[in-house]
């Protein structure tokens, strides 16, 4: 399973996401009222003359999208937790990952402002 695959499904699994959407890339268009948008800013696979490292890194970027401040920073909260707990889903190893940083933000629509969350952070992880 990839790394993707893998991080969807352990937030999926995670009853602090329970009712969110929780997609890569691509925010749901519709009636969602809280949504988790993940993207890579960038990914790097290490390697020596002996060839790839089995430990991977990668900056992902979480933008939590929730029509209320508590909602949004419950979620973020919720991230920040998932990148800090090592885990194994999937075949999957997550290790222990690291905050860049999270920052706030809003959008006003026709059905009201959109809170905003942003976590931006590392994720260690390698195939098991």
């Amino acid at each position: 399973m990839s790394f993707e695959t893998a991080l969807r499904s352990r937030m999926k699994g995670d009853p602090a996401f329970a009712g969110a959407s929780v997609e890569w890339d691509e925010r749901p268009q519709g009636k969602i009222t809280q949504s988790i948008v993940i993207e890579t800013i960038a990914g790097e696979r290490e390697q020596t003359f002996k060839g790839p490292q089995k430990t991977n890194r990668d900056r992902l970027q979480f933008n939590v999208f929730a029509m209320d401040k508590a909602t949004a920073v419950a979620l973020r909260e919720a991230i920040i937790a998932i990148v800090f707990a090592p885990a194994t889903v999937d075949g999957i190893e997550f290790q222990r990952g690291s905050l860049v940083m999270h920052r706030s933000d809003t959008d006003s629509t026709e059905n009201g402002t959109v809170r905003i969350e942003i976590v931006d952070a590392y994720l260690w992880h390698s195939t098991v």
